[in-house]
């Protein structure tokens, strides 16, 4: 099962970025966009090389083995189910039948576990919370942060306030390094020498444009970043 999760989300992130305009992406490139999903949809880092990993030994038909249950359900996300448990149940189909032939371990364990939730929810939820609390406040000292600055992210001491509004975010080398914000001009390099794309927009709370170097969210609307076109270029670039 782990191995069509893999596959599948690989799958889905070509398309994605042969529709935004990148021709024939690499491995790494296609990991790159699954690792960025798993860190905002589930709060976790997960390297893109350890997703190129997986994906090489499934196409080798190795089974593959993804122990981090954010990994799990961020790849399910990323393909539009709920989560790993609801990736399973639809491509096995009813619980029930799943739990009398055994047919996958892992569903069959949160099944069981469903019905101790169930009379223990008061005690369980009591626990949960103050184990998130006692785990924050460790993790938020020792967490590295980084807050926009208008132009770029750059690092930042822990603000439980800022966090709060979301201003704050878990530090990450990749944005420090590569994402920017740009004033693009006519004649800017929009385009690689093999016609992928080295600039993407977005619409900001103004509904002007903003530009960037990398592909991501934007910084303040939390929206997807658009790979640039040539129309873009020329109706909101060129034009100014």
């Amino acid at each position: 099962m782990h191995n069509r999760l893999i596959t599948e989300s690989f799958e889905k992130a070509l398309k994605q970025e042969e529709e935004r305009g990148n021709i024939n992406p690499s491995k790494s490139r296609l990991a790159t966009v699954l690792s960025y999903y798993i860190e905002e949809n589930q709060d976790f880092q997960f390297g893109e090389r350890r997703l190129r990993d997986y994906y090489n030994e499934a196409l080798a038909a190795t089974q593959v083995e993804i122990k981090q249950p954010a990994v799990l359900n961020g790849l399910s996300s990323f393909l539009g189910y709920s989560d790993y448990t609801d990736f399973v149940i639809r491509i096995k189909g009813d619980k029930k039948d799943l739990i009398q032939n055994g047919s996958d371990d892992t569903i069959t364990y949160n099944l069981r576990i469903t019905d101790f939730v169930k009379h223990h929810k008061v005690s369980l939820a009591i626990a949960i919370v103050s184990a998130m609390v006692i785990l924050f406040l460790m993790v938020s000292k020792q967490q590295r942060w980084m807050k926009w600055d208008g132009t770029n992210y750059i690092e930042a001491s822990f603000d439980a306030d800022k966090l709060s509004k979301g201003e704050l975010k878990a530090y990450k080398e990749d944005r420090i390094a590569n994402f920017t914000r740009l004033n693009p001009q006519c004649e800017t390099q929009f385009f690689n020498a093999d016609g992928s794309v080295r600039v993407w927009y977005s619409k900001n709370k103004n509904g002007s444009l903003d530009f960037f170097s990398s592909y991501g969210l934007h910084p303040i609307t939390g929206k997807t970043l658009k790979p640039v076109t040539r129309y873009i270029i020329d109706k909101y670039v060129c034009e100014r």
